[in-house]
C-alpha cells in the first residue's frame, strides 16, 4: 500500500513539475540571431562538371600545318603609271601605294624631281624609276616596303 501511495505521490509531482503555463516557455529569447554565412572561399564560379559517361572521338594525328613552297613564279598586278614633274618623296608613295606596301624614302633624294609614263608590274617600274632618276629603288616583298635610296657602290642586303 505504501507502495502506491508512494507511486501516486511521486506522478503527481512529476506531472505538475513538466506542465506549462499560458504565457508560454520563460526561457525563450525575443531576440533574433542574425543570419551567418561562411566566408567566401573562390573568386570565380567552379569549372563545369561533366558526366563520367560522356562519348569522347579516339586521338588522331593533327594535319601537317606547313604550307608547302611553289616554285612558280608571284603573280604581280600590271599597273600603269603616269607621272610627270613630282618629288621623289610623291612617286614613292604613289608607288608603294598601288601594291598597298609601305614607303620610305631618304631624305638625299627627296627632293628630285621625276617624269615617267610607263607599264608594267612593281618590280619592273622600280627599275625603270631607278634607271631614270639614278639611284637604288628596292622593293621588299617579304617586309611589304619600297625603298629609294641614294646610289652607292655597296648594295643593301634585306
Amino acid at each position: 500500500m505504501y507502495r502506491l501511495a508512494l507511486i501516486t505521490i511521486f506522478a503527481t509531482l512529476c506531472l505538475t513539475s513538466c506542465s506549462s503555463s499560458r504565457e508560454g516557455p520563460q526561457w525563450s529569447s525575443t531576440k533574433k540571431r542574425p543570419n551567418t554565412y561562411r566566408m567566401a572561399t573562390r573568386q570565380i564560379p567552379p569549372q563545369p562538371v561533366y558526366g563520367a559517361t560522356t562519348w569522347v572521338r579516339p586521338p588522331q594525328m593533327a594535319p601537317n600545318r606547313k604550307v608547302e613552297a611553289s616554285d612558280a613564279d608571284v603573280i604581280q598586278q600590271i599597273v600603269k603609271l603616269d607621272i610627270k614633274d613630282r618629288p621623289l618623296s610623291e612617286v614613292v608613295l604613289i608607288l608603294a601605294a598601288t601594291a598597298r606596301y609601305r614607303s620610305y624614302c631618304s631624305s638625299k633624294v627627296a627632293k628630285r624631281r621625276l617624269t615617267i609614263s610607263s607599264l608594267g608590274t612593281l618590280s619592273e617600274l622600280a627599275m625603270q624609276i631607278e634607271d631614270a632618276a639614278n639611284i637604288t629603288v628596292v622593293v621588299d616583298h617579304a617586309n611589304k616596303e619600297v625603298r629609294f635610296l641614294p646610289k652607292s657602290s655597296i648594295k643593301p642586303n634585306f
